[in-house]
């Protein structure tokens, strides 16, 4: 009996992947949040300052959060696992990530940065066009924009 459950565990947790991943990459995408966004698109990547994110949903795996920040010319990346995304509101969304790694100026990340977190996203009300703008919830909120690339 004990052997049976086993088995029933090991198939749900395979089969229940898959579709979690499924279902958190359709509330991103349907939240609009699928892409590349920047608090200045116009500053490209040999920017002095800013900040950059993307939020990707590859097929057939679990969606992805990276962040990239330049502050005085020190550039930190960090790459993140997306595990839940929660719409506690119409224009709000909120993710839960697990960082798997990242780099500051091409060197390790510190070991206490490889932990879980949450960041909630916000659109503005009435922006025009829709999609266009988001701002990441804090204090204070950051203002971001979707960026072509």
């Amino acid at each position: 009996m004990v052997m049976r459950m086993a088995v029933y565990l090991c198939a749900a947790a395979v089969f229940a992947g898959p579709a979690n991943a499924d279902s958190i990459a359709v509330t991103i995408e349907k939240f609009g949040l699928l892409g590349s966004w920047a608090d200045d698109c116009a500053e490209g990547p040999g920017a002095r300052q800013g900040f950059r994110m993307a939020v990707a949903a590859p097929p057939g795996g679990a969606p992805t959060y990276t962040t990239v920040n330049i502050d005085n010319g020190v550039k930190t990346t960090v790459r993140s696992l997306v595990v839940t995304a929660v719409q506690p509101a119409p224009q709000s969304l909120t993710l839960r990530v697990r960082i798997l790694g990242g780099d500051v100026d091409g060197g390790p990340l510190p070991s206490p940065t490889t932990n879980t977190f949450e960041q909630t996203f916000e659109k503005p009300a009435g922006e025009k066009p829709a999609g266009a703008a988001m701002q990441m919830a804090g204090n204070p909120p950051i203002p971001l924009q979707r960026c072509r690339d």
